[in-house]
């Protein structure tokens, strides 16, 4: 019976992730913090390539600025995590990415539409099993109980000594 909370944990949160898109913006109307994942031109991840692994060409992080002038963006990236004392800790680096570099950035928004069936199939799903429980209840037990306090138990032929403590 212990399972069935693990396997349901397991479906739901696949289910969770699909409630959400990923939407292209243009970097101009791109914000500090945004969280994005970026598409890059193979010259650009060649020259990347300490950073990220060999034939990769995406990067996903958090926008730290947008440059004005040449419209290079300055990314905050997951390289790493590190743990002490149980706190895990994810290590970033700041990568300029220039503007010729670019040829995709991309934000993640809720889709309202997945979201509102997620939640309406878990309400069915739920009064399913409260009703299929009902239904299997049926009447309930009476459990009857002896009022009278249990008899005593020695082991025959062992003496019970008091020992006072405390002077009396």
């Amino acid at each position: 019976m212990a399972l069935r909370p693990i396997v349901l944990a397991l479906v739901t949160i696949p289910v969770l992730a699909g409630c959400y898109t990923m939407q292209t913006i243009p970097p101009a109307d791109l914000s500090e913090g945004a969280e994005v994942r970026t598409w890059i031109t193979a010259e650009e991840a060649e020259a990347l390539r300490e950073v990220m692994p060999a034939g990769r060409r995406t990067l996903d992080g958090r926008v730290v600025r947008i440059d004005p002038v040449d419209g290079s963006l300055l990314l905050s990236v997951p390289v790493g995590a590190m743990e002490r004392s149980g706190v895990r800790r994810t290590l970033r680096q700041e990568i300029r990415i220039p503007e010729r570099g670019l040829l995709q950035v991309e934000t993640r928004e809720l889709d309202r539409t997945r979201t509102y069936f997620l939640v309406g199939g878990a309400a069915v799903a739920v009064g399913a099993a409260i009703a299929v429980q009902l239904s299997r209840g049926g009447e309930g037990r009476e459990e009857v109980v002896d009022p009278s306090p249990p008899s005593e138990q020695r082991a025959p032929g062992i003496r019970w000594f008091r020992i006072p403590v405390g002077g009396r």
